[in-house]
């Protein structure tokens, strides 16, 4: 009651404490307008695996799985996430490729009918942990370990955040 009793007895005070509290409110909803949301969420690099060395390299975001590895073999998109952020750490949730007719089809996507696009990457589009087997992405074991993955963050109470290369 002491904090009410002096506004009532000062009124200058609780005028200046609401300004303060009004000033502070705003300068947050500038500095959230101001941030540019694209360098917030701008993913210029993926992670990719390759599968003959069992490392992580970097490639361009619009590199479409399989390509070639670092190794010169193989290499495939690594899913790649932390519990919360991407600060602590992070782990490979699964590996994803595709058939060669489901990468024909993305990386010819601009001049395809876009049903003949999908149906082919429904049905070559593959997902694995990384030392299982491969199976269809969309498949109930495709699921199961999408649902793995996602457990896995939220067994210790955090939400799963995807993590890309800086």
């Amino acid at each position: 009651m002491a904090l009410r009793d002096s506004m009532n007895s000062n009124p200058l005070v609780g005028v200046c404490v609401v300004a303060a509290i009004v000033a502070v409110a705003i300068v947050f909803t500038v500095m959230a307008l101001s941030a540019d949301p694209d360098e917030q969420f701008r993913v210029d690099k993926r992670w990719f695996y390759d599968l003959e060395t069992k490392e992580l390299f970097e490639t361009d975001k619009t590199a479409v799985a399989p390509i070639a590895a670092p190794s010169g073999k193989e290499g495939v998109l690594a899913h790649v996430f932390g519990c919360g952020d991407c600060a602590g750490d992070t782990f490979t949730g699964y590996l994803e490729t595709n058939s060669p007719e489901a990468r024909e089809a993305l990386l010819n996507s601009g001049t395809m009918d876009p049903e003949a696009v999908r149906k082919a990457v429904v049905e070559g589009n593959r997902i694995r942990s990384l030392e299982g087997n491969w199976v269809a992405s969309r498949s109930k074991d495709g699921q199961a370990l999408k649902k793995q993955v996602i457990d896995k963050c939220g067994a210790l109470g955090k939400s799963l955040k995807p993590c890309y290369p800086r």
